[in-house]
């Protein structure tokens, strides 16, 4: 599935995952650290998401060992402004409109994690690619920093 597809999904949500936490991060540092790279095989230590997922859609099987730039992103930022699909449908708009009672679930269970503002999330420059949950949490919680792998920024 790719649930951030702009013009293809319009305003839906992608479901909630199937494995709670199933992309817990072991990376630790400061947010955004100059020179701070990592790849995506290390980023999902191993188990990389399904071929149906939005990821493939901004990079190939043969790019997981190609190191990423870590930028800083503002999680706020991106659930209110950024969109989700052609239409202009915000995060938040998407959230508040179309998520289910599952997906409510599991974001109220990333709210109370200790390690929310330690995860990572998947950007292609102004697109997130994976990590929707997990933004919708911390925007809720206002966290205002966290890291995000830049798949716009390969080292």
């Amino acid at each position: 599935m790719r649930p951030f597809a702009p013009l293809t999904l319009g305003p839906r949500l992608p479901p909630a995952p199937r494995r709670p936490l199933a992309l817990r991060r072991t990376a630790r540092g400061n947010p955004g650290d100059d020179g701070e790279t990592m790849t995506i095989e290390k980023l999902y230590d191993g188990d990389l998401p399904d071929e149906d997922e939005m990821l493939w859609s901004h990079v190939s099987p043969n790019d997981t060992g190609m190191p990423f730039k870590i930028v800083t992103v503002d999680p706020v930022e991106i659930y209110k402004t950024w969109t989700v699909d052609g239409a202009g449908t915000t995060v938040a708009e998407a959230y508040r409109d179309h998520a289910d009672k599952d997906q409510k679930r599991f974001i109220a269970e990333l709210r109370k994690s200790k390690r929310l503002a330690d995860e990572i999330v998947v950007i292609d420059d102004k697109d997130l690619v994976d990590g929707f949950h997990r933004i919708v949490a911390m925007a809720l919680n206002r966290v205002r920093s966290a890291r995000a792998l830049d798949l716009s920024e390969p080292r």
